[in-house]
């Protein structure tokens, strides 16, 4: 029986190395993610508290978008354009937090990773961008500036969890 396999395109490699990558830093932050099933709602990934790490276990909505060094990157951000609905699905208020992480990969895939016997490399690195209270627009895509000040590291996003526990009433 011959099956054909169909090529893995270059988004869902970007999409997966942006999981790992996410995956590595919530791990060493000592969190857990988990994929709904469904992302009828602009949510990728959620991460969630593990074991103690706070009482009231905050949780974390996460859409994850990839783009490459090509993408305007500024002293100040990274320039990100994103459709409306996915925009006003991270906007709105939530009982739970919604954040975009952006992983800036380079321009050729062959860069994307290092590998020895002493180290596995993910290169680039990835933002966070909190979208809550955003106003509202009327064109069908909206660009953002993602700023380089808000990388994505483990003490990064157990920051963001603690954070997390914010009300739509705050």
């Amino acid at each position: 029986m011959n099956v054909e396999v169909a090529p893995v395109t270059e988004n869902l490699q970007k999409e997966q190395l942006s999981r790992a990558h996410l995956r590595t830093i919530a791990s060493l932050a000592g969190l857990n993610l988990s994929l709904p099933d469904v992302d009828d709602d602009s949510i990728d990934v959620q991460v969630q508290a593990s074991g103690s790490f706070h009482p009231s276990s905050p949780r974390l909505d996460i859409q994850l978008k990839s783009t490459t060094i090509e993408t305007p990157v500024q002293p100040a951000g990274i320039t990100w354009r994103m459709r409306r609905k996915n925009y006003d699905d991270l906007r709105r208020e939530t009982s739970t937090p919604r954040i975009l992480v952006l992983l800036l990969v380079p321009e050729y895939k062959e860069d994307w990773f290092g590998q020895s016997e002493e180290e596995l490399t993910i290169r680039k690195a990835a933002y966070w961008l909190s979208l809550r209270g955003m106003p509202a627009v009327n064109q069908a895509t909206i660009t953002l500036m993602v700023p380089r000040t808000q990388l994505l590291t483990p003490e990064a996003i157990r920051k963001l969890m603690l954070d997390s526990q914010w009300s739509p009433e705050s």
